[in-house]
């Protein structure tokens, strides 16, 4: 009887322990807001336009999973929340307000002048590409597409001939075909 007792008592406390592990929440995001973060919005002479494109992303759903086990899972640590985007980035083209040079008119894309340096988990190095080779790289990874540019540093390499001080108009694609414009503040080169 006492065997069956001290048993019971600790299946009794196993499965509070069990139960008491926290469950992971899945919810599905959506960008809502990207900002242009430059270095420096007047260029040096020896310098170049270096800048950010922060992302802002809300929780649009929480996915509920139904689960029909009586008992969780245990986990011998915590688990992280899953956030999914709903969509991707899959483009970017970028542009000015005014002539860049006589190659790059007001209006034409200025994604061969700019260069992106990003980590690339599966080699563990920063790697330097283009804006068009990043393009094809983010489109190979995840759901073909980047939901966030948070942790990339861009750079325009070339100095603007025609023009000293204009904006930049970057259009994000994602992959539902929805775009998002955001044009920058004026840009002065000395």
């Amino acid at each position: 009887m006492k065997k069956k007792l001290s048993i019971i008592f600790l299946v009794y406390y196993f499965l509070i322990i069990i139960t008491a592990c926290g469950d992971c929440q899945n919810y599905d995001t959506e960008i809502t807001n990207i900002t242009f973060v430059p270095i420096n919005t007047f260029i040096s002479l020896n310098s170049n336009l270096e800048f950010d494109i922060v992302t802002e992303e809300t929780v649009i759903a929480q996915l509920t999973k139904f689960d029909l086990k009586l008992i969780q899972s245990a986990y011998a640590t915590g688990c992280d929340d899953t956030y999914n985007p709903v969509k991707w980035i899959n483009n970017v083209n970028v542009t000015s307000n005014q002539d860049f040079s006589p190659d790059y008119l007001s209006g034409n894309s200025l994604n061969d002048l700019i260069s992106v340096e990003y980590f690339k988990g599966s080699e563990m190095s920063n790697i330097n590409a283009s804006l068009n080779e990043y393009i094809e790289y983010i489109n190979l990874i995840g759901d073909g597409g980047k939901s966030n540019f948070n942790f990339e540093t861009f750079t325009i390499h070339q100095r603007p001939e025609l023009n000293q001080l204009l904006s930049l108009q970057f259009e994000f694609i994602f992959t539902d075909g929805s775009n998002f414009i955001l044009g920058t503040e004026q840009i002065e080169w000395e």
